[in-house]
């Protein structure tokens, strides 16, 4: 009887580990794509060219409010400071950009200690394909999220990229001259939205 129980324990946690790792393969798989210099990046519903040298890391909490994924960009050379890519998807979010760039022009202080505006950033909306990106960028003590604590001397390069089952959120940040260092590659990040 304990030989059996064991073996259908044992059964059990095979299935719910095959389950919730298929589930995360579904949501976010980083493969080699034909470009040597890139990787894929398999969201729902789209595709995105990821440099090689940035880093595909666990979101610490799986759950509807959690990131779907989360990369890191190398450092400088002689700094220790990473930066960050956040990607969020909330589909009930469609068509609230507006709402969604004001929040996070409330997430980067300027250092007179005001909240970021709409003409101290730069709002960029752009077609590609049947991706609608609107991106976000901004300079000054940036929180990634709302739970952060600001931190100085920062950039922040957020997007909306929308498509028929979006939109994913993407949040960029890190110090400026890290960012400046990688801002084409970011761009082309958001850029290389794809469906499917």
């Amino acid at each position: 009887m304990k030989s059996n129980q064991n073996l259908l324990r044992a059964t059990v946690t095979t299935v719910s580990a095959v389950v919730l790792t298929t589930m995360f393969c579904q949501s976010t798989v980083l493969a080699g794509d034909k470009d040597a210099s890139d990787n894929e990046l398999h969201l729902t519903g789209i595709t995105l060219s990821v440099p090689t040298t940035w880093t595909l890391q666990q979101p610490k909490k799986p759950g509807p409010m959690a990131p779907k994924a989360i990369l890191s960009i190398p450092a400088l050379n002689g700094d220790s400071q990473t930066g960050m890519v956040r990607i969020t998807y909330f589909p009930g979010m469609k068509g609230k950009d507006e709402m969604n760039v004001d929040r996070w022009l409330g997430q980067v202080t300027q250092a007179d200690g005001k909240e970021t505006t709409r003409e101290n950033s730069k709002i960029t909306k752009k077609t590609v394909g049947e991706v609608q990106l609107t991106i976000v960028d901004m300079h000054g003590a940036a929180r990634v999220t709302m739970r952060d604590k600001p931190q100085p001397g920062s950039r922040m390069i957020a997007a909306i990229i929308d498509h028929p089952k979006g939109p994913h959120f993407v949040v960029v940040a890190g110090n400026v001259k890290l960012i400046e260092k990688w801002e084409k590659d970011i761009y082309k990040f958001f850029e290389s939205a794809k469906v499917g």
